[in-house]
């Protein structure tokens, strides 16, 4: 409440109002001995619609005014942390599974991903040799970034990801005796 600068009636009414529109989702915890935890509270999403599409009315162009373009109204859906949570196994086999939200790559794409990689290795004090060597399976664990991390928004994120694969992979051989 102190943070928000409210009171706990207002912040009740917020969260209220919150829930009508389907913008926040609360998950109740569970009880403890020590007494019961708070609940979990999760952002929705906001999906657009044009205004066209609406059955809300609409005004009349009047003559001499210029008729303004559509903009989108905006939705909220849920977000797509809800999949993660649920609990029931007949209720996850009824659920959409998530698809890919990485887009096709361009070869710039990956050229890029692999400096920034290479360039973390160099940081994390790697020399030219042995940071090449890391990158040996960087093809690899490359394509399983772009099958399996979804909803990437910038390819330093998606180097991110390669990195740590390349560096497990590193410390895996190094444990091995063959790094």
């Amino acid at each position: 409440m102190k943070l928000l600068g409210c009171s706990k009636s207002k912040l009740l009414s917020i969260k209220k109002t919150l829930k009508e529109y389907d913008l926040i989702d609360e998950v109740q915890q569970s009880s403890s001995e020590k007494g019961r935890l708070a609940n979990k509270i999760y952002l929705g999403e906001l999906s657009s619609t044009p205004v066209g599409i609406s059955n809300r009315p609409s005004v009349k162009k009047r003559l001499g005014q210029v008729e303004n373009e559509t903009t989108p109204v905006l939705h909220s859906a849920t977000s797509e942390t809800d999949s993660l949570f649920i609990e029931d196994e007949e209720d996850r086999n009824t659920q959409p599974i998530l698809k890919r939200k990485v887009e096709k790559v361009t070869k710039y794409d990956r050229d890029y991903i692999w400096g920034l990689v290479q360039d973390q290795f160099r940081r994390e004090g790697f020399s030219e040799t042995a940071s090449e060597i890391a990158m040996t399976d960087f093809e690899r664990i490359y394509q399983y970034a772009l099958d399996n991390v979804r909803f990437v928004r910038r390819a330093e994120v998606l180097a991110e990801f390669v990195f740590n694969g390349l560096y497990s992979v590193w410390n895996n051989r190094v444990r091995k005796g063959g790094g």
